[in-house]
């Protein structure tokens, strides 16, 4: 892993954006190494402009690290074609998800998109909020089968990765779905520190267990922002991820040669 390099990606999932915030970012930078952008920040102030989560996609830019937007949309093919694209095209953009329900049509057109630009596709399996009498009814299967089928689409499709939960990993690299050939890192969010407010998740591990699991990025959102102290709360975070031996390699950000659409795969939790 690159010297001083933890693979945190911090989460901004909030509705506003006040001159405390910029200046949150302002000093939590330093111990993040990407940012992700939700709905929520995209999706507030739309209707004046800028959005939030525009707001803090320019912020963030000027600390040169960076983004992926983590909108979902779920609609025909080129439908999500084209929207997926329009989010990949600003620089400093890293990658974006697609719901595996969008079906093997719609996946492998936007991989190819994401090819062209250079960008990464995250596949989003079962929301971590989903227990497996949520996941049956949704999808007609328990959660763990369902993560399984889709992240074959994820590999089939030639995405960069998927969004799941840190305890599906166990099983994905047992179907060898991670690794050469297949996935090849983890993107974990929705980790939460021993003690802290579990909120709507259901699937949850704390940053000493994604060192343990040899977690490549882990996605951190309200436990940061939610925190007294939201600066030291990344510190912490960063550190514990620090632990984590040297088998681990850091997700290259420059594209690679060969048949995947990034020599880096990545994972995400469905929210933060």
């Amino acid at each position: 892993m690159p010297k001083n390099r933890t693979g945190l990606v911090f989460a901004y999932d909030k509705p506003t954006f006040t001159a405390v915030d910029a200046h949150m970012l302002g000093r939590i930078h330093r111990h993040v190494d990407a940012l992700k952008i939700g709905m929520i920040p995209m999706f507030s102030g739309w209707a004046e402009g800028p959005s939030i989560g525009n707001q803090v996609y320019k912020i963030w830019r000027s600390f040169g690290k960076p983004v992926v937007l983590d909108l979902k949309p779920w609609d025909i093919r080129d439908t999500v074609k084209e929207a997926i694209q329009a989010l990949l095209e600003p620089e400093g953009v890293m990658g974006a998800t697609v719901p595996a329900a969008d079906g093997m049509a719609t996946l492998e057109a936007v991989t190819e998109i994401a090819g062209k630009l250079g960008k990464m596709i995250y596949v989003v399996t079962v929301p971590t909020n989903m227990d497996d009498r949520d996941s049956t009814s949704c999808f007609g299967a328990k959660r763990s089968d369902v993560v399984l089928r889709f992240a074959k689409m994820a590999v089939n499709a030639r995405a960069t990765g998927i969004v799941c939960s840190g305890l599906d990993l166990d099983n994905l690299r047992t179907a060898n779905l991670i690794g050469d050939g297949a996935l090849e890192e983890t993107f974990i969010p929705s980790i939460r520190p021993a003690g802290s407010a579990a909120g709507d998740q259901k699937n949850i591990i704390t940053p000493e267990q994604a060192a343990a699991m040899h977690v490549t990025w882990a996605v951190v959102g309200r436990p940061i922002y939610e925190a007294p102290d939201p600066v030291e709360s990344a510190r912490l975070i960063s550190e514990t991820l620090s632990q984590r031996d040297g088998r681990l390699t850091c997700g290259r950000l420059a594209r690679e040669p060969g048949p995947r659409v990034w020599g880096r795969v990545s994972f995400f939790y469905e929210s933060v």
